[in-house]
């Protein structure tokens, strides 16, 4: 009997371990050594590269290029994606990324991280006959849009550096960054301004700025943007809105942080 006892608390006993450091990973959005989650979370090293190895075969935990350390895994991501997308959640970012577009007459949408892409989380389209249709969903290049350059911008510098050499630069607009150097180097420009910008990077005649979503500890967790033909808005008209755009950030990252 005393075994049969044992048995599903050893098996609560691993679930909470497991939690514990899929909750510290996810807190500190960083790549975290052995070591580290060994003094974050308090558990024994033995135990740690047991879990670890386990949440790495599940998807919930990334083991970084040269095995240095964990970020969350693409099943941990999609836990957290689909809280955001929720209904209740989702008819209050309509309701501000329509206010958005009204302020500013052409198209935003929100993204959030997905592997080496963006994705559109939410997307509202304006009243204009000529637009590019792109439904949510849509998965688009993450070194060549103004909303992808600003969430590698504002990543861990190590992080950034395992994440751009990873990347394939394609060029698939006009003046898209093909070289990493050059991508470093307005990396570190949009850091310091704290937004982005896409002149035809990602597709010809087409413009784009995009401010960050942060949570309560100033992490990007999602981008929202203003996109819009060069024909019709200019890029130097586009960064006039920039104060539209913080605000309806805003309003996005008060909203997630009492949910």
């Amino acid at each position: 009997m005393a075994v049969a006892t044992n048995l599903p608390q050893s098996a609560e006993i691993r679930s909470l371990r497991a939690l514990t450091i899929l909750e510290t990973v996810a807190r500190e959005d960083r790549v975290l050594t052995i070591a580290e989650l060994e003094t974050l979370c308090g558990l024994p090293r033995a135990t740690l590269y047991r879990l670890t190895e386990k949440l790495v075969n599940e998807g919930h935990l990334h083991r970084q290029i040269g095995g240095r350390g964990f970020t969350i895994g693409h099943r941990l991501f999609s836990m957290a994606k689909n809280v955001m997308e929720g209904n209740s959640v989702r008819l209050v970012r309509q309701q501000i990324l329509r206010k958005l577009v009204e302020r500013v007459g052409e198209t935003c949408n929100l993204s959030v991280p997905d592997g080496d892409s963006m994705m559109y989380l939410e997307r509202v389209e304006a009243h204009w006959p000529l637009r590019l249709s792109m439904p949510v969903g849509t998965r688009v290049p993450i070194h060549c849009t103004a909303v992808g350059k600003l969430y590698l911008a504002l990543m861990d510098e190590d992080e950034q550096h395992l994440k751009i050499n990873s990347l394939k630069l394609e060029k698939t607009g006009n003046n898209t960054h093909t070289n990493r150097d050059d991508l470093t180097k307005e990396l570190v420009r949009i850091r310091k301004q704290n937004f982005s910008t896409d002149n035809e990077e990602f597709i010809p005649g087409m413009v784009a700025v995009s401010v960050p979503i942060t949570d309560v500890r100033g992490r990007m967790i999602a981008g929202v943007a203003v996109t819009a033909p060069i024909a019709r808005l200019s890029l130097a008209n586009a960064l006039r809105y920039l104060p539209d755009l913080r605000e309806a950030a805003n309003d996005l990252s008060n909203y997630l942080e009492h949910k």
